[in-house]
């Protein structure tokens, strides 16, 4: 299975992807095991971004990196996550 994917344990305990990518409130619930894929993949990749912010201030700078860097700031930077917007977070370490 996709990590990525918005799922939820469903009553008979099967687990069931969820095409639209939000967790309905009925489901939000422990006994649900709910996983919110997106958010999942957006804090990857902020953590991502943030390896690589790191890395190039101590002194690990390589062109790959720098570039890897700025690939992922244009993946963030238009992004919102329920109403967040990730530019306010990542623009902090540009």
């Amino acid at each position: 299975m996709n990590e990525f994917e918005t799922k939820i344990l469903d009553e008979k305990k099967n687990i069931r992807n969820l095409e639209n990518e939000i967790i309905p409130n009925q489901y939000n619930f422990d006994q649900y095991s709910p996983i919110d894929g997106k958010l999942i993949k957006t804090c990857d990749k902020i953590a991502a971004f943030l390896e690589t912010y790191f890395s190039i201030i101590n002194g690990v700078a390589s062109p790959q990196l720098i570039e890897a860097k700025g690939k992922l700031f244009n993946e963030l930077k238009d992004r919102k996550l329920d109403g967040i917007d990730i530019f306010l977070i990542i623009d902090l370490f540009r």
